[in-house]
């Protein structure tokens, strides 16, 4: 289907069972046949699979314990994600500092002004 985490799409599957499968993924058929679905910012069309997970959150016969089992560790995962990649923007920061630091001290000092070097020689 096209989706970057097929592991969600087997859950989901494994979750609900054949039948309402089936039924999702017949849905998913109709609305790529009838152009497609956006994104919730309307920038991108959602591939098949982001089309049947979308479908699979609005169905009324998917409970919400259900849902949880599916999205709730995911949503660890995503903290987690999130936590990471801003340790290592900060940690990209501080590197700058450093690095712009490094480089003012090995700048070499002026020691003496015009005037004092005349005056020497």
């Amino acid at each position: 289907m096209g989706e970057k985490d097929p592991a969600t799409i087997k859950k989901i599957v494994t979750e609900i069972g054949v039948e309402l499968s089936i039924k999702l993924f017949d849905e998913t058929k109709e609305v790529e046949r009838g152009g497609g679905m956006k994104t919730a910012d309307g920038t991108r069309r959602r591939t098949p699979g982001g089309i049947f997970i979308t479908l699979f959150k609005m169905d009324p016969n998917v409970t919400k314990e259900q849902k949880t089992r599916i999205f709730g560790d995911m949503r660890q995962v995503d903290k987690q994600k999130s936590r990471s990649r801003k340790r290592a923007r900060d940690f990209g920061k501080k590197l700058e500092d450093v690095k712009k630091t490094m480089e003012e001290a090995a700048k070499p000092a002026d020691v003496f002004d015009d005037e004092e070097v005349c005056e020497m020689v």
